[in-house]
């Protein structure tokens, strides 16, 4: 997290209001491999297919191909000068637009010039194997969708056998909606608040193009930069957050949401409020874990477990915070065994001797902050 001086940068393309509400967009992209495969394709990758804001979108088209050369048994085939001698004379290609009732006819994929075939070469199978390029241009007024890639080998003067391959162009990148939670936001003296950033993007995935997030203040110079917001599963849902200290500047703000793919960026801006909040009691939390939860019953007596865990105050880690462990037998009231502190991440851990029966911790509370009680967690025997 950044705290700053508030800088202003303009959006490539303008910026949108926002309304809230989000929902599922970008689904995660599939083809019917008809091509992979085959006899003349292994792979076949297409980088960065989404239509553009304003100007065209060139994607690269990248095959790999085999058995590019014709063979002598199982050696690659001598020509002049101990070149190979091409099998695979043409790759031609054509694409077909969602909506689209005739294909476009792209420039043939670039083939490889013949190797030497030499003594150590001649037959290795990776010899007659390269990647080939071509390329097909998206322009803003295409529609995103299923496109269809007809691929046409020719082979010794006659074709080979078309396939097809689809490829899936992702709409214009557009952020359409975000949120910020909570809102207003309550900021208190001597303490964080965690502020959440949610917004749905539309043209974007993990692995092509980035989302970033600010929250700024409409009344003063001072912004929080989310960073790069994460999604989790190709949903078009980012997320991130960040903590606002007791001193932020309290009135409107506005969350800036900036997507990038390509050449593109657009933003989209939704505004919340950030309010004093009352000197009131926060709760406190504990996460609690023993290990092991069983020992051997032939080792009990000099066995030792480990408690350990964290202890928040509000959202923030409580440091430095007494942590009481107790112990109950079954039948018997809990019994206070020992005592511990939390670290500055507010984590702790002891050694303790093994028991048969359930372990707890508990934090006193403050005039400010509520005390707890941990879950109970067993350990027996085996």
């Amino acid at each position: 997290m950044k705290r700053g001086t508030r800088l202003l940068l303009a959006a490539a393309t303008g910026a949108a209001v926002l309304a809230g509400g989000l929902a599922s967009t970008v689904a995660p992209a599939t083809a019917a491999a008809k091509c992979v495969g085959g006899t003349d394709i292994t792979k076949l990758e297409v980088k960065d297919a989404f239509v553009p804001h304003k100007t065209e979108n060139t994607v690269t088209v990248t095959a790999t191909v085999r058995n590019l050369w014709k063979k002598d048994g199982d050696n690659w085939l001598k020509g002049a000068g101990d070149k190979a001698v091409p099998d695979l004379t043409a790759l031609a290609a054509e694409i077909t637009k969602a909506g689209a009732a005739a294909p476009v006819k792209l420039t043939d994929f670039k083939l490889p010039e013949p190797p030497t075939i030499t003594d150590a070469n001649k037959g290795t199978a990776s010899v007659g194997v390269a990647e080939v390029t071509t390329t097909f241009k998206i322009t803003k007024d295409d529609k995103d969708g299923k496109w269809v890639l007809k691929v046409a080998p020719t082979r010794g003067g006659s074709a080979s056998g078309a396939c097809d391959e689809e490829i899936t162009v992702d709409p214009v990148i557009a952020v359409a909606a975000a949120k910020v939670s909570p809102d207003p936001v309550a900021v208190r003296t001597g303490r964080d608040t965690k502020v959440s950033v949610k917004a749905e993007v539309k043209g974007v995935r993990k692995d092509a193009g980035k989302v970033t997030g600010r929250l700024v203040s409409d009344d003063s110079d001072e912004w929080y930069d989310v960073g790069e917001l994460t999604n989790r599963d190709n949903d078009g849902i980012y997320r991130g957050s960040v903590y606002f200290d007791g001193t932020t500047t309290t009135g409107d703000w506005t969350l800036e949401v900036t997507a990038k793919r390509g050449d593109d960026s657009v933003k989209g801006t939704r505004g919340f409020t950030v309010v004093r909040g009352s000197a009131g009691k926060v709760s406190s939390s504990i996460v609690f874990k023993v290990t092991p939860r069983s020992v051997k019953k032939s080792r009990l007596a000099k066995a030792y477990v480990r408690v350990s865990g964290t202890v928040y105050r509000s959202d923030s880690p409580w440091r430095n915070k007494l942590v009481s462990v107790y112990h109950k037998r079954k039948g018997a009231d809990w019994k206070l065994i020992t005592t511990t502190g939390t670290k500055g991440s507010g984590e702790f851990s002891k050694k303790v001797k093994a028991r048969v029966g359930h372990y707890r911790v508990k934090v006193i509370g403050t005039s400010r902050t509520y005390g707890k009680t941990s879950r109970a967690v067993y350990v027996g025997v085996r």
